[in-house]
């Protein structure tokens, strides 16, 4: 999440990217790269991550120009093109058949006996056995740090819903865990 400050310099690179300014689009890419490439990592759990995050940038370069900042956060924004890929990734697919791919899964970035990698493991895992919704609730509330209105905002349901799945997945969480 942003601070107030990162926040004005971000809409000032979004603005500049409106226009076209290919060093500003590199600049957001570069901000966010980590960040959303996190997210699809838990969403989709997939060697197809980087794909669908490179798909993402793709698509929020194409979108720049109808971006509008009284809608929301670039941030936001950013989010909202992310879980719309991976809902069309999951679409693609077939969830369930996801699912079974996720389960042989190797994750390249960390040996299994390293604790932290073990412990990311086991968060992955678990929240695999949520439902797609639940996920993205889990991981933009509690690994993202969004507010209850900005994940609603994301994810286009009601406020009321992301507080009720929430509770609900935590309990399911804390089952699996």
């Amino acid at each position: 999440m942003e601070s107030n400050t990162q926040n004005e310099d971000t809409q000032r690179l979004a603005l500049r990217a409106q226009r076209g300014d290919e060093r500003a689009v590199m600049q957001l890419f570069e901000r966010y790269e980590a960040q959303i490439y996190r997210y699809v990592t838990y969403r989709i759990l997939s060697v197809d991550a980087l794909d669908v995050t490179t798909q993402i940038f793709e698509q929020m370069v194409r979108g720049l120009p109808t971006f509008n900042y009284t809608d929301g956060s670039f941030e936001a924004y950013l989010y909202k093109v992310a879980a719309d890929s991976v809902a069309d990734y999951v679409l693609q697919r077939g969830w369930r058949q996801m699912q079974t791919n996720q389960a042989s899964n190797e994750d390249f970035e960390l040996s299994a006996d390293d604790s932290e990698h073990a412990d990311h493991e086991r968060v992955r895992k678990a929240l695999n056995e949520l439902s797609y919704i639940e996920q993205g609730i889990i991981i933009l509330r509690l690994i993202e740090g969004y507010t209850c209105p900005e994940v609603a905002d994301i994810l286009r349901i009601p406020t009321d819903t992301v507080l009720e799945q929430q509770r609900e997945s935590l309990y399911k969480l804390a089952k699996l865990l």
